[in-house]
């Protein structure tokens, strides 16, 4: 089912209906690329025993081919997060993120994979979001927020 037509108060019943098909702890990933596919953001969500879905984690992907800045994302963020960018929780991430790889930069790290997984730790470890921090993730370019930004 595509999103592109959906309106933004139309998301949660077009996912509950996509969500229908899926077993009880299946996952539902949605969300949307650059055209290049450089920029990748969607959100997981996973079906639980009371079929329900529950927002498991909102990953943001790139293939380290160019530069980029956190903003570069909100572009393409999942439907239900576009509009919203702006708002308090999301702009806070955003600004924390930015300040994060400019810190990677001044601490000697020189490539973008070095900077994308300093920027991970410091998210992490300074301003307090749940990131995933395993290497294997990291390095194949995706950043885990287990935290939807907004409802």
């Amino acid at each position: 089912m595509s999103c592109v037509n959906i309106k933004e108060d139309d998301v949660s019943a077009a996912l509950n209906t996509m969500a229908e098909s899926l077993e009880i702890g299946g996952l539902l990933i949605e969300g949307t690329s650059n055209p290049t596919g450089r920029l990748v953001v969607f959100d997981i969500y996973r079906k639980t025993q009371y079929k329900m879905l529950v927002h498991q984690e909102l990953v943001f992907g790139t293939n380290f081919r160019e530069g980029l800045t956190p903003v570069d994302f909100q572009a393409v963020l999942p439907k239900r997060l576009i509009h919203h960018a702006h708002d308090q929780a999301p702009a806070a991430f955003f600004d924390a993120w930015q300040r994060s790889l400019t810190v990677a930069k001044s601490a000697g790290k020189i490539g973008l994979r070095q900077q994308w997984i300093f920027a991970a730790y410091h998210l992490r470890e300074r301003f307090g979001y749940s990131i995933d921090l395993r290497k294997r993730i990291l390095r194949r370019g995706y950043l885990v927020l287990r935290s939807p930004l907004y409802p």
